[in-house]
């Protein structure tokens, strides 16, 4: 049996690897089963890696678009990690987007409040982070208003996000370890 999980994962692997139109299938076929099965999780990676396809095909305008139509979706089915997601797939589409800076800001601080309140999700609550950390680098490069504070926002949520990307690393070492010891009686 198919599993979202394994066909997002499969997606994400497609995207990383250039392979665009493959990357599109998968996410569709990984959105298609989530709205089957009402997966709001399922659904929300699935239309996250159909933004970055859109992203990656300077599509920009209809990324956000379909982001912005399926977070009220989403937010139909009051999963806050689901609505994160979506969150975040806007705000990284907005930190492409010519001035949009402070949509991406607002959006990526909002996925990330919601992230920090979830279990598990200290890795997208990081990459969230990340989203606000390359907004300001640009603001800082463009050497506009105070752009050397904007470098330094930039460090601190670098700093952050690396911090927890560390925990989260750890922690699925000692899954790995301990799933990999012997049982002892």
């Amino acid at each position: 049996m198919v599993r979202v999980k394994d066909l997002v994962a499969d997606a994400t692997q497609c995207l990383d690897a250039q392979e665009v139109d493959r990357a599109l299938a998968k996410a569709n076929q990984a959105l298609a089963l989530s709205r089957e099965l009402e997966d709001a999780c399922g659904i929300a990676d699935a239309i996250r890696i159909v933004v970055h396809v859109s992203n990656h095909l300077h599509k920009c305008d209809e990324a956000v678009d379909l982001a912005k139509e399926q977070k009220d979706k989403i937010q139909e089915f009051g999963d806050s990690r689901a609505e994160a997601t979506i969150l975040l797939a806007l705000a990284e589409t907005y930190s492409r987007t010519p001035g949009k800076h402070e949509e991406a800001l607002m959006t990526a601080n909002e996925a990330a409040e919601l992230f920090h309140d979830l279990r598990g999700a200290q890795g997208l609550e990081a990459e969230a982070l990340l989203v606000q950390m390359n907004v300001h680098i640009e603001r800082g490069d463009s050497r506009s208003g105070d752009w050397l504070s904007s470098y330094r926002q930039a460090l601190d949520l670098g700093k952050k996000s690396l911090e927890m990307f560390q925990v989260v690393v750890m922690s699925r070492a000692r899954r790995v370890q301990c799933m990999a010891s012997p049982l002892r009686a």
